[in-house]
């Protein structure tokens, strides 16, 4: 399959680690998947300029307009399954520190719980996470999909988005694979070495809505509260309004008046 790659873009990423650009794909994450699958190795980045059906959490649609960045990388790391509650936020900060490379000012990002990346309160940036286990409950791969709005943004979603281009920020795909894969290789280095401290202080540096009232949507209810802080395995606390705690590990975070 890596014979239909249009140009092998290995020289854009650190050494060790290949990459390759299609033109069109139905879903990045779906064709790591599939690599994965039938054998491959990693670390390898597949990148598409379009896709036919992006996903992002909860099978949602991820909108993929020509000009954004759309890539998952495979890896296999000598892992448990368990050790897996940094990566999102370690996955996180990456980006972010991408799109400082890129220019963008730094006290405009932030990161939303669980996997978001924010420029100025509009989202910019999503990540799906993949994973496949062996029988010992160690990874036997991981798909890390990352979607970035470059050129373009979607409208009327749950969310208010946005675009570096809107910013005034002009990267090519090309160039954006550079920095992101420098910034994942560094952060993703320290998930492997289990420093989820340090990764849980650094999300939680620039995390959005920290200290601040939130309403909260999970699969079976919606509450508001502000939130406190990240828990030891990732998940959000929230003080209630009754001043109860209560951690969420699946869900959606709102402005308070979100309707």
């Amino acid at each position: 399959m890596l014979n239909s790659a249009e140009e092998n873009w290995s020289a854009l990423v650190p050494s060790g680690t290949e990459a390759f650009f299609f033109s069109s794909l139905s879903s990045t994450n779906e064709c790591a998947t599939s690599l994965a699958q039938k054998g491959e190795k990693g670390p390898l980045w597949i990148l598409a300029g379009s896709q036919s059906a992006g996903r992002g959490r909860r099978g949602r649609q991820w909108t993929s307009y020509q000009g954004n960045f759309f890539g998952s990388l495979l890896l296999r790391p000598s892992m448990k399954a368990s050790d897996c509650a940094a990566l999102p936020f370690a996955v996180a900060l990456a980006i972010r520190d991408a799109l400082i490379d890129c220019g963008v000012r730094e006290s405009s990002i932030q990161c939303k719980w669980p996997n978001d990346i924010l420029i100025d309160g509009c989202k910019v940036s999503g990540v799906l996470i993949e994973s496949a286990m062996k029988a010992d409950h160690s990874l036997e791969y991981l798909v890390i999909g990352i979607g970035v709005n470059l050129t373009h943004s979607p409208q009327e979603t749950k969310f208010d988005a946005v675009c570096l281009k809107q910013k005034g920020i002009e990267i090519s795909v090309k160039e954006f694979t550079r920095f992101l894969s420098l910034q994942c290789e560094a952060y993703l280095q320290q998930w492997i070495n289990k420093q989820d401290e340090a990764i849980y202080a650094s999300w939680s540096a620039v995390g959005w809505g920290l200290g601040q009232k939130r309403l909260i949507r999970t699969a079976t209810e919606t509450f508001t509260g502000v939130i406190q802080r990240l828990g030891v395995d990732g998940g959000l606390i929230v003080m209630l309004d009754d001043g109860r705690e209560k951690c969420i590990y699946a869900g959606d975070v709102f402005p308070p008046n979100k309707s």
